[in-house]
């Protein structure tokens, strides 16, 4: 199948995102992210590895199998204009063909802010 898009405009590709043009066989991405909010700016350096936190721990899903009837498509694909703000977060904007696609992306809150005079009664 061949793919053809007359203009692209992407304003921003951050975070392990991935454009890809053109065929591929595998695209395996993952990102992991402790994001710690405080209200009074600190770092402690590595306060938080990855290894404290469960949900970094658990191995990712397993795909689910797609019937083969679903990937057949027509030769071709054209689009005129394609148009995205952004993309971000382990995802990935693939024009063409690809065997296998596995995504991760795990992120992980934490928020340390201090009690207010009204909260502590």
């Amino acid at each position: 199948m061949s793919s053809q898009i007359n203009k692209l405009d992407i304003t921003t590709a951050s975070s392990n995102s991935i454009l890809q043009i053109g065929d591929s066989c595998s695209i395996d991405s993952k990102a992991q992210v402790i994001a710690v909010q405080r209200q009074e700016e600190q770092f402690y350096g590595d306060e938080a590895p990855f290894s404290m936190f469960a949900i970094f721990m658990r191995p990712a899903a397993s795909p689910l199998p797609i019937p083969f009837h679903y990937l057949k498509q027509s030769s071709s694909n054209t689009v005129d204009l394609f148009t995205l703000r952004g993309i971000s977060n382990s995802s990935v904007l693939h024009i063409g063909d690809s065997k296998h696609i596995r995504m991760v992306s795990r992120v992980k809150h934490i928020r340390q802010l201090s009690e207010s005079p009204n909260q502590k009664e």
